[in-house]
């Protein structure tokens, strides 16, 4: 760990900006962006998700449910905003907190109050999926039911999916990218 890194998890109940200065972020606990709250992320930040092993579908089962919170695997839950827009020279970077194979952590989970989110120029890596219930499933590093999402210049490399968005709730249409 870097001498100036932090553990970051709970609410954010107001704006805030995460730098690479305190590289790298490490979840150590589901982050809620509140209504009417953003994060905003600036070029070069890495951060570190905690993740959980992910081999069959009962450490699935056991890891990655989205019990009240107590989910393994971790995640962000995004009722507000991100604004994380690295540059072709800085990119952000969203990955596991261990290099341990078959470990993954949760999603990026854009709820339905959620305000328009941006990611250019950001790494996303080893995210899995988090059961939010039993009608509902948020697959891969970014997911939800997002109405505004813009995405420019971004990688995705080993994630069960890179972008999982419900399009209608009513007829459960999805797209997944």
């Amino acid at each position: 760990l870097n001498l100036f890194s932090i553990e970051v998890g709970g609410h954010l109940t107001e704006d805030t900006t995460w730098s690479p200065v305190n590289n790298p972020y490490i979840l150590i606990d589901n982050i809620y962006v509140d209504e009417g709250v953003t994060l905003t992320i600036l070029p070069g930040t890495e951060i570190k998700i905690t993740g959980a092993s992910c081999t069959n579908w009962q450490e699935l089962d056991q890891s990655f449910w989205f019990q009240n919170g107590n989910n393994d695997a971790k995640m962000f839950w995004v009722d507000g905003r991100i604004i994380s827009e690295g540059t072709e020279q800085d990119s952000i970077i969203f990955t596991r907190d261990n290099d341990i194979l078959y470990n993954h952590w949760g999603t990026i989970y854009f709820n339905d109050s959620s305000q328009k989110s941006v990611f250019k120029h950001c790494l996303f890596e080893f995210s899995s999926i988090i059961c939010i219930d039993y009608c509902n499933e948020a697959f891969g590093a970014i997911s939800g039911s997002v109405t505004e999402l813009l995405i420019r210049n971004c990688t995705f490399r080993d994630n069960y999916h890179g972008i999982f968005i419900n399009i209608d709730n009513d007829t459960g249409l999805s797209r997944r990218y």
